[in-house]
């Protein structure tokens, strides 16, 4: 292919369901179907489709200075979005813990212990960079082009401010047409506004406009060689605007002004992640110094102490605010440190999330290992949200000795996954549909993103992944085996049926479900008679509570399976299956159905049918598929996927205590498909899920090639 890149969309529904391998059930005419377990009062159906009323809102959601809408995010993606804040919204308003007033089993006191073999760093900033950067907040930019610039070793950069200079132009000037209309056009258009009001036309003053005149810098007038920055472009504009020229005529001399971009750190190869390399140290971040319940919760310091123990002389950088820093050094006295263990502590000014893996990927040049940063660090899935705190943490490495380098390219690097084919040495950049649009609202065509992307990281190809998922390492997880990639993916009906028969086997311990209730339900379950089946639970989950979509602590204690296992937790995802389940056979369907209820339930066979354009997209570039029963739902997740590969072990994300059974059968997978000779490492992470994350979200590994 010319471009070297893949869009892996396009599959219309009823191709899907001409060509899937297990078609989906006939209507509810045909097929009655099951309603979620104590779902509420249906209401008259209304005209306008829930999922509509979402999209619209989605669509009028502030973006800077303007809306979403100019974003020009297409529709297939906002509907994925929107049925997921479909999902998050139902269970906040129906899936809804009411406290009983008993107390939960207190954490234990940590014993004393010796201090902790930790080498602390402060990020240190000079009074004028810490308060420049102290004014930043989190939230969409006003300025489009806008970008974080981290301090090198020998300067620190100006640092522009996140709003427009509406001296020159009005606010949305440059974001209503960005994306629209393109960069250059929307350059050309903002030369004639200044031009009309006398105003400056320099890059300084179109990037006061909110402009990403960094990108400019890749664009050459026709005919001529690339000047490597924006002021041989920016003239050439300035000249074809004051020549007065046609829109006709000059959209069509803009079409031929070469694109040609320059790596930010020429040479670099981001590390392929398919279990070749050998992990060489790891980067985390912490949310706080103490754990956030109990030894074994799996938050965000629990799961680092089970990086120390788990593996023995891995060098481990770990970024924490340094107000927390005294909590964190009593916590790791108590936790067993190998001899010899090296533990960098990076003092950060301010918070930090847990999600290491966003605002930074490694990889190596021909100097050795490097870091790369994106244009901000964002979250989010439309447009990119700043957030500050992560932007600049990756900028202490340098106290460390490690090359900081960043990038004009927007990424979030759980959207970005690099593999290797065994068979012929290419190197695949699987990435996230979100971070295609993220940086085509700079005004780039789609080619031109993919084309950046493919030479910043090093890559043969881009294959842009459709967004089932928050993210793709939510769905996906590669590896080379005996001369292929395997692509190890979500199982989402089996881990349901597995979450549900967990749930129903702690009811029936804790005397909630009587044993022929029990076999009665497992009964009409193996029949696929949901509605029968559930007709049987629903009643016996709303014991304790009055109001419909509520649901007792005092039954969610009965989901708890030990001290640091969550009851709250296990009950919301086993109220999750069941929906899951119910939505899959055609209960959104049903007419009269309460509109929030119909869209929640149809937004489950919709993803299914995403998931289908998925991996279709990843049988065709060759993978052999192999199914995990993961339970991808965000905050409601068990992701096994989420494991980092390497060359001798994989990294397994674990939930344990209730739903234990779903880590062991991903292990007897894994194990058979892996063979022995690769070592499958059990990371318990169970709160860190609970947050919508898991391993690789929170680890940036550093790899090098094995010897």
């Amino acid at each position: 292919m010319s471009q070297r890149f893949v869009l892996l969309f396009g599959l219309g529904l009823a191709t899907l369901i001409a060509c899937s391998r297990q078609t989906p059930p006939a209507s509810s005419a045909q097929n009655p179907a099951a309603q979620p377990a104590d779902q509420p009062t249906a209401q008259p159906a209304a005209e306008t489709r829930a999922e509509d009323e979402v999209l619209a809102s989605l669509r009028a959601e502030a973006c800077g200075a303007g809306t979403i809408a100019q974003l020009q995010l297409p529709e297939p993606y906002l509907r994925r979005v929107a049925d997921r804040v479909l999902r998050a919204s139902y269970f906040e308003r129906f899936r809804v813990i009411v406290a009983d007033g008993q107390s939960d089993e207190p954490a234990p006191q940590l014993p004393e212990g010796p201090p902790p073999p930790v080498v602390q760093h402060a990020h240190e900033l000079s009074e004028a960079l810490r308060s420049a950067r102290a004014a930043y907040t989190e939230g969409h930019p006003e300025r489009p082009g806008f970008r974080a610039r981290l301090r090198s070793a020998d300067q620190i950069p100006p640092q522009p401010s996140e709003r427009v200079d509406t001296a020159l132009v009005p606010a949305d000037f440059v974001l209503q047409r960005l994306a629209r209309d393109g960069l250059l056009a929307t350059s050309a258009a903002l030369v004639a506004e200044l031009r009309a009001h006398a105003k400056p036309i320099d890059p300084a003053a179109l990037e006061a406009c909110g402009l990403p005149i960094d990108w400019l810098a890749y664009f050459a007038p026709p005919g001529e060689p690339s000047a490597g920055d924006a002021q041989a472009i920016t003239k050439w504009l300035e000249g074809r605007v004051a020549a007065g020229l046609a829109p006709e005529a000059l959209a069509s001399e803009l079409a031929r002004a070469e694109f040609t971009y320059r790596p930010s750190a020429p040479g670099f190869r981001l590390s392929s992640e398919s279990g070749e390399n050998v992990l060489a140290g790891i980067r985390v971040q912490l949310t706080r110094g103490d754990d956030w319940d109990r030894p074994g919760d799996g938050g965000s310091v629990d799961l680092v102490r089970e990086l120390v123990e788990r593996l023995p002389g891995m060098p481990i950088v770990a970024s924490l605010q340094s107000e927390k820093l005294a909590a964190f050094l009593r916590t790791a006295a108590t936790w067993r440190w190998d001899a010899g263990r090296h533990f960098d502590l990076l003092l950060e000014p301010g918070p930090l999330a847990q999600w290491a893996q966003d605002n930074a990927k490694t990889g190596r040049d021909e100097q050795g290992a490097l870091v790369l940063v994106p244009r901000f660090a964002s979250r989010g899935e439309l447009g990119a949200l700043f957030v500050p705190g992560e932007s600049f943490a990756p900028e202490a490495l340098q106290t460390l000795g490690q090359r900081v380098v960043s990038s004009p390219l927007f990424f979030q690097g759980g959207n970005l996954y690099c593999c290797t084919n065994p068979k012929t040495g290419e190197r695949l950049l699987l990435v996230g549909e979100a971070e295609l649009h993220r940086n085509t609202s700079l005004g780039l065509a789609q080619a031109q993103v993919l084309a950046a992307f493919r030479a910043e990281f090093g890559v043969d190809r881009c294959v842009v992944l459709p967004a089932v998922s928050f993210h793709i390492d939510e769905e996906l997880s590669v590896r080379a085996v005996g001369g292929e990639l395997v692509a190890f993916v979500n199982d989402q009906n089996a881990a349901a049926q597995m979450i549900v028969n967990c749930g129903l086997g702690a009811l029936a311990a804790h005397g909630d479900l009587s044993a022929a209730e029990l076999e009665r339900i497992r009964a009409q379950l193996a029949q696929k008679h949901l509605a029968e089946a559930f007709a049987i639970l629903s009643p016996l989950l709303r014991k304790g509570s009055n109001t419909q979509g509520e649901f007792s602590q005092t039954l969610a204690r009965d989901f708890q399976s030990g001290a640091a296992d969550s009851g709250p937790g296990n009950l919301l995802r086993f109220l999750a299956a069941v929906d899951y389940l119910s939505g899959l056979s055609g209960a959104g369907e049903q007419p009269g159905l309460e509109a929030h209820t119909a869209a929640y339930l149809r937004s489950f066979r919709r993803r299914e049918h995403d998931r289908f354009t998925f991996v279709r997209g990843l049988e065709s570039l060759g993978m052999r598929i192999v199914p995990l029963p993961g339970w991808p739902e965000e905050t409601l997740g068990i992701t096994p996927l989420n494991g980092i590969h390497e060359r001798t072990r994989y990294l397994l994300p674990t939930y344990g205590g209730l739903y234990a059974p779903l880590d062991e059968a991903c292990v007897g997978i894994l194990a058979r498909t892996l063979g022995p000779e690769v070592e499958i490492v059990r990371l318990g992470c169970a709160e860190s899920q609970r947050r919508a994350g898991a391993l690789r979200c929170s680890v940036s590994p550093t790899f090098e090639p094995p010897r």
